[in-house]
C-alpha cells in the first residue's frame, strides 16, 4: 500500500520549494512513497531549476510538464503515471506536518478495501502574517473555503469534504469509477464533483485531524472574491452535470432573507468606516456570497 503523492503546480515556485522541503522531512520511510509533480505550464523563472532541485532532494520523484490546462488534467496525468496503490492529492502550497504521510500510509495499511479513503486537516500557517490578518482568521472560521469545524476525527464525511489539498484515495477506486472531469478549468469544484461520483460508487471518506498540513497561501478579500466567483461558476457546472444537487449549490433567498442579506452589505461598509472587525465581517460575508451568486448565474 505505498503512496504516490500527486502535486499539480502553477506559478508558485517558492511555495512548491517549501512544500518539497517538508516532504523531505517526513517521518515515513522514503521507500514507501513517490512524488509526482505536474507543472501546468508555469512561466515563473524558478521552474527552470526545478529538475535540479528535485534530483538532489533524495526523494523518489518524477517531474512532468503540460501546457496550461488546469489542475483536473494535471491530476489525471498524475493518476495515469502513478506506480503505487494509494494516491495522495495535495496542493503545491501545502506544508505537511512531519507525520502527515505516515498517518495516510498507516490508514491504508489498516484499511485496504478500495472504497476507504482518508481526509487530513488543513490549517492556516502559524506565522504572524497569517495570525495577524483579520480577514484570513475570519475566513478560516467559515465554511467558505474548508469546512473542518463541522466534522470530527473518526467520522465518515460526505463528498463536500473531498478536498484535494490533503487527501488519500485508492487508485483502483478512481480507475473503476472515474477520474477528474477536465471540463473544470480552475481549482474550484472539480474535486467536489469527483467526490460526489465516488461517494455514489461507495467511497468511505474518514477524517483524521492529526494528518495536518498548513495552507501556505496568502489571500486578501479581493483575491477571494475572484475565487468565490469561480466557485459559483463551478457549482453551476456541478448542477448541470448532477441536477439533483441544485438545492445544495444554488442560493435563493426569500424576500425577508434577501433583505437581511443586503443589510449585511450596509453593515460591512459601516464596519470599514469605523474599523470595527465584528461589523466588517458582515461585509466580508456579503461580498463573498455575492461573488458566488454572480458566478453561479454567469
Amino acid at each position: 500500500m505505498n503512496l504516490s503523492i500527486i502535486i499539480p503546480t502553477y506559478n508558485r515556485f517558492d511555495s512548491l520549494r517549501l512544500c518539497i522541503k517538508k516532504i523531505q522531512e517526513q517521518t515515513l520511510d522514503k521507500a514507501n512513497f513517490e512524488v509526482i509533480i505536474i507543472d501546468d505550464g508555469s512561466t515563473e523563472e524558478g521552474y527552470r531549476n526545478l529538475s535540479k532541485i528535485l534530483s538532489s532532494s533524495g526523494l523518489n520523484q518524477r517531474y512532468f510538464k503540460q501546457t496550461n490546462s488546469g489542475p483536473a488534467k494535471a491530476r489525471n496525468f498524475g493518476i495515469s503515471v502513478a506506480k503505487n496503490d494509494v494516491l495522495v492529492f495535495m496542493g503545491d502550497d501545502m506544508i505537511l506536518d512531519e507525520n502527515c504521510l505516515k498517518i495516510h500510509f498507516a490508514f491504508h495499511e489498516e484499511n485496504p478495501a478500495a472504497e476507504n479513503a482518508l481526509l487530513g486537516k488543513v490549517i492556516l500557517p502559524k506565522d504572524d502574517k497569517f495570525k495577524n490578518d483579520d480577514f484570513l482568521q475570519w475566513l478560516d472560521g467559515t465554511p467558505l473555503q474548508f469546512d473542518f469545524k463541522s466534522i470530527k476525527t473518526g467520522e465518515i464525511v460526505d463528498y463536500t469534504h473531498f478536498y484535494t489539498s490533503n487527501i488519500s484515495v485508492k487508485k483502483s477506486l478512481l480507475l473503476h469509477n472515474g477520474i477528474f472531469n477536465e471540463d473544470f478549468p480552475a481549482a474550484a469544484g472539480e474535486d467536489t464533483e469527483l467526490g460526489y461520483r465516488l461517494e455514489k460508487s461507495g467511497l468511505k471518506l474518514l477524517y483524521n485531524e492529526l494528518a495536518v498540513a498548513e495552507h501556505n497561501h496568502y489571500v486578501n478579500l479581493k483575491d477571494y472574491e475572484k475565487r468565490m466567483f469561480q466557485a459559483g461558476k463551478s457549482s453551476r457546472m456541478i448542477v448541470n452535470l448532477h441536477p439533483e444537487l441544485k438545492n445544495k449549490f444554488e442560493i435563493k433567498n426569500k424576500p425577508i432573507r434577501e433583505a437581511k442579506f443586503q443589510l449585511k452589505g450596509v453593515l460591512g461598509i459601516i464596519g470599514v468606516v469605523l474599523n470595527i472587525k465584528k461589523i466588517k465581517e458582515f461585509g466580508w460575508s456579503y461580498k463573498l456570497i455575492s461573488a458566488y451568486k454572480s458566478g453561479y448565474k454567469y
